[in-house]
């Protein structure tokens, strides 16, 4: 184990350094309003966090700490540094990197404490896997205000764990980065019943398709899952196991199908990334079918050009009605969801609700049917 005269230097040099930025800035004015505390489970995801961070603290104005973690390491060792961050010509925040290994990961948060900005809210972005009983994440998200996921490189499993600390500390509000992101999708879906003549249909829902990018028999996601949870919610389906399969049940006793597909997964898409949703209705003889397809790796960071996010909705119904649209989903910049979800309401009842939902397919593997795109 790290000795605690190590670790004590370092937070002694990054105190040093903090003043100096201040001292160094007379002509500046230093604006907090936040402690943002990222920690991420690789030395590696941190480094590549950082850009996303120094974004998102300069309009936000927090003093951001950047931590990786590694572990397995069989050395403990700490590093750290301070620099800051220009957010104009007249002010600045600061940003505070920290590595620990091995069990000096264990010190992570007494040593968080000693650089934290005083009198000022903490948020903790966790970015990594959730487990209940995680020390390090504990004693942090405690002390916290607020607590963020994201839970698209993990699992289900996470979701559950943050529903999990939520409900052990109910004053401390939770979020999640990839219910951030499926807020486009919501709104395309509650779209298909925009109109007043559409709208009975959603009482009538016989099937729901989801496509996720992904090799066959992989896992659902998180998208997914958050996805299937918001529909069961917001439409009054229950769920229920039997003999070993899930069944869902509408209001009107009805059976619900809900099926997870995968699809091809193309270079510099996120893994489970949610690609399709499409779903049928009938009603008194009439069927609406709907469908949101996006045209993966099309833009944002994560996709081979420079365009925005594209996505196809389609909806038509055997009375005659066909409408299809192209809608830009905004580019898929991490710092931009980042900063959308601090900026959201920090309380969701909505998130939790369908993370329970969600649950009980946290095992649950995709399936290789071909998706059905509406006509």
């Amino acid at each position: 184990m790290t000795a605690p005269a190590t670790a004590g230097k370092v937070v002694a040099q990054i105190e040093r350094e903090l003043r100096a930025i201040g001292e160094g800035r007379a002509d500046g004015s230093r604006v907090l309003s936040m402690n943002l505390v990222v920690v991420a489970e690789s030395i590696e995801i941190a480094a590549r966090y950082t850009q996303v961070v120094d974004e998102v603290a300069t309009t936000l104005l927090a003093r951001a700490i950047v931590v990786g973690l590694d572990p397995a390491a069989r050395e403990g060792a700490l590093e750290g540094s301070a620099t800051s961050v220009e957010v104009d010509k007249a002010t600045f925040t600061e940003r505070v990197s920290l590595t620990a290994r091995g069990q000096t990961c264990l010190r992570i948060p007494s040593i968080l404490e000693a650089l934290l900005a005083p009198e000022v809210p903490i948020v903790l972005v966790w970015l990594g896997r959730l487990h209940p009983h995680d020390a390090v994440f504990a004693q942090i998200a405690e002390r916290a205000d607020r607590v963020l996921i994201d839970s698209e490189f993990t699992s289900v499993q996470s979701l559950v764990g943050l529903a999990g600390f939520a409900k052990a500390h109910p004053e401390i509000p939770v979020s999640d980065l990839a219910w951030t992101r499926l807020e486009p999708w919501q709104e395309l879906l509650a779209r298909f019943f925009d109109q007043p003549e559409h709208l009975p249909y959603a009482s009538f829902i016989e099937r729901v398709t989801i496509a996720q990018a992904c090799d066959p028999g992989s896992v659902v996601g998180s998208e997914a899952a958050l996805l299937v949870g918001w529909l069961g919610t917001r439409l009054g389906i229950t769920s229920y196991r039997a003999g070993g399969a899930i069944r869902y049940e509408r209001p009107d006793g009805r059976e619900v199908t809900f099926e997870v597909v995968s699809v091809p997964r193309p270079e510099g898409v996120a893994p489970a990334t949610v690609a399709e949703v499409a779903l049928v209705a009938t009603r008194d003889g009439n069927t609406l079918t709907g469908s949101v397809v996006r045209d993966l790796a099309s833009g944002g960071q994560r996709g081979r050009t420079t365009d925005a996010d594209v996505v196809t909705w389609k909806l038509s119904t055997t009375e005659g009605v066909s409408q299809d649209q192209r809608v830009r989903l905004g580019t898929n910049k991490a710092a931009k969801w980042l900063e959308r979800t601090l900026r959201r309401p920090s309380a969701d009842p909505s998130l939790l609700e369908s993370i329970a939902f969600a649950e009980k397919i946290a095992d649950d593997r995709v399936s290789d049917a071909q998706p059905a795109h509406a006509p």
